[in-house]
């Protein structure tokens, strides 16, 4: 375990990160997209193209945590360098 509560081991990782989007993201993103988006766009309509962004961010993200989800499940988290990736980019 590393002194910031993280781990090295990648079963855990891969829980963590789905667990994560889970309890915290998931209504965030769901927030943002019902409420705050249209409201940015009804009050300030040149914000389009970053809202758009944003969009697009938690689509990826989303891709990003099902497919964490589909190596951990296969249990092949250590084997798969892919998953590498995708937890530094979580963790940055």
């Amino acid at each position: 375990m590393l002194n910031d509560g993280w781990t090295h081991n990648r079963n855990e990782q891969a829980r963590r990160v789905a667990k994560f989007y889970d309890d915290e993201l998931r209504r965030h993103f769901k927030a943002e997209e019902d409420v705050v988006f249209p409201a940015m766009l009804h009050h300030v309509p040149q914000s389009s193209a970053i809202i758009e962004i944003l969009i697009q961010q938690h689509r990826e993200i989303e891709r990003l945590v099902g497919e964490i989800r589909r190596i951990h499940d296969a249990r092949n988290v250590d084997e798969n360098p892919v998953f590498g990736l995708i937890v530094a980019i979580y963790s940055q």
